[in-house]
């Protein structure tokens, strides 16, 4: 199994981290590159999410509000 640690350090005393994990199949060929950047890839998905909900937070924190959508820009 491949595992990958993606973090994030922002604010004083917040800091963001994550795991991402790739298992091989047994019946694919082993190529260790595609199993690094799965696993790399699946830690910084889990990231964006936390950054995501903690953006969130912050938002209605300062506004008073609670936000129900959040638009691409």
């Amino acid at each position: 199994m491949t595992r990958a640690e993606a973090r994030l350090e922002g604010k004083p005393d917040t800091v963001l981290v994550s795991e991402g994990t790739a298992r091989a199949n047994p019946e694919d060929e082993n190529v260790p590159a595609i199993g690094r950047e799965l696993a790399v890839a699946r830690a910084l998905s889990e990231l964006s999410h936390q950054l995501l909900h903690v953006t969130i937070q912050d938002i209605e924190g300062h506004t008073h509000q609670r936000v129900t959508r959040l638009r691409d820009v």
